[in-house]
């Protein structure tokens, strides 16, 4: 699941609690003056000229409503019985050159953090929100994909280089459809096909939100809302972005790299046990393929089940090695982040060697080792952060119900017991137990805390 939002304003006991992981997580605050100042001069200074001029294109963003800070474009054009892709990223690079005061403050944070009641940034907002967010009817400096992508789905060569354009309207994914993005639907659906051949195993993570409700026990709810299909189009289009950007950085042995290993088969053991205590139709497949091609009975079952499958997955970045070819399982191909470079620090330099060897020049000499050490440290803080926040979310909502028994199932071992999922609400939690019981066992368990200090759920077996 990802980070809940809160509807409307955070509840007392939850506000103070996003604000204690931020605390603990040493999460930064408001940007320095410094910082601050240099983005105000930044985001006033005209683009250079030399720019491929792309603004004959009607680029459309597409994204969630209310959102501002706008990494991607696209233009779809057919080409035969396939299609050409035109991808625009926010070129945040122009922005904050390296070694500047911008770029020092982004790789101190690393990545954009969210929590559900706000945002730690990775970039200031006058630049996230305005002189590099590509919206619509402004001309935006960018890095611009082009990709010819078969009917069958094959990922062409694709080339890169900075442009201008001119995006012509902001959609939600609700306003999505064959008038508003033509060719959407049937490409992303062809790259879907094409990475289900090539073995991918991905995991899409639903939306949750906490909204008031009179009748829960704790006044409100977790509504959690499946993804479009629109979502997994326009993810089809970023990931062929990314995959493209993996081609070219191999072949020129350099680069920052998207690494993921094999599934581990105990993992995958206790994901399907929970994902039949949630009550999903698992197909009989063996390791994750099961997992992805899995029927939810709910939307929170989904949820539940992709959380887990998420913490399991241990993705990672990595430079580039001659030694140990870069390969992202789950997307069953090399892999680099390039796609959203406001809120990953990595993605602007993974662009800046990009552009420059499409344009024939050596790509700028970078410390790939160091940045990738930087962005594991801060992927590791954000999944701490989304963790964190969901522990307390779950404990906020279950906490008028200790005493209250639950159907649940083990999905794992710890030092001192299993881990276990329960049924309804499908929530998820470490249990005392000796002997552990194996992965499978139907359990059934009665709330005996709910610490919200420590974001804990306490079970017992009965």
């Amino acid at each position: 699941m990802r980070t809940p939002r809160i509807a409307g304003t955070a509840p007392a006991t939850l506000a103070q609690g996003f604000d204690a992981i931020r605390a603990e997580l040493e999460l930064p605050g408001v940007f320095p003056p410094d910082v601050e100042d240099a983005a105000e001069r930044a985001a006033a200074v005209p683009v250079p000229p030399g720019r491929a001029d792309r603004r004959d294109l009607p680029f459309i963003t597409i994204d969630p409503p209310g959102s501002t800070d706008l990494d991607q474009a696209l233009h779809i054009a057919p080409d035969g019985d396939g299609w050409v892709l035109s991808y625009a990223i926010a070129d945040i690079g122009l922005y904050a050159p390296a070694g500047g005061p911008v770029d020092a403050e982004a790789r101190s944070r690393g990545e954009t953090i969210y929590l559900p009641d706000r945002r730690t940034l990775l970039y200031p907002a006058v630049l996230t929100e305005g002189a590099a967010s590509l919206l619509p009817d402004v001309d935006r400096p960018c890095v611009l994909f082009t990709i010819p992508v078969g009917a069958d789905g094959e990922i062409g060569e694709g080339r890169v280089e900075p442009a201008l354009m001119r995006s012509t309207d902001k959609l939600a994914y609700q306003d999505v459809g064959p008038r508003t993005v033509p060719h959407l639907r049937a490409m992303g659906e062809a790259l879907a096909a094409a990475g289900e051949r090539r073995g991918t195993t991905r995991i899409d993570l639903p939306e949750a939100t906490v909204a008031p409700d009179p009748a829960a026990p704790s006044g409100y709810r977790l509504d959690v809302r499946e993804r479009l299909p629109s979502e997994e189009w326009n993810e089809q289009v970023s990931l062929a972005a990314n995959i493209v950007a993996a081609r070219k950085l191999v072949a020129a042995r350099t680069g920052l790299f998207r690494d993921m290993g094999p599934a581990d088969p105990e993992r995958i053991a206790g994901l399907r046990a929970a994902a039949v205590a949630l009550g999903f139709t698992v197909p009989d497949e063996e390791g994750p393929a099961a997992l992805a091609h899995a029927h939810a009975p709910s939307p929170e079952a989904a949820a539940e089940l992709r959380r887990g499958a998420r913490a399991a997955a241990g993705a990672g970045y990595a430079p580039f090695d001659p030694e140990r070819p870069p390969f992202h399982a789950a997307v069953a191909a090399a892999y680099s982040h390039a796609t959203a470079p406001m809120r990953r620090m990595a993605d602007r330099h993974v662009l800046d060697a990009l552009v420059a060897l499409d344009a024939g020049a050596p790509a700028p000499v970078t410390a790939w080792g160091e940045l990738a050490k930087a962005m594991n440290a801060a992927d590791s803080r954000a999944a701490r952060a989304d963790a964190a926040a969901l522990d307390l979310v779950e404990a906020f909502l279950l906490a008028p119900r200790v005493g209250a028994e639950f159907d649940a199932v083990v999905t794992g071992a710890t030092e001192d017991g299993v881990r276990i999922q329960l049924r309804d609400p499908p929530a998820r939690a470490a249990m005392g137990m000796r002997p552990p019981a194996a992965p499978g066992t139907a359990l059934r368990v009665r709330l005996t805390a709910a610490d919200l200090a420590k974001r804990r759920l306490t079970f017992a077996p009965v």
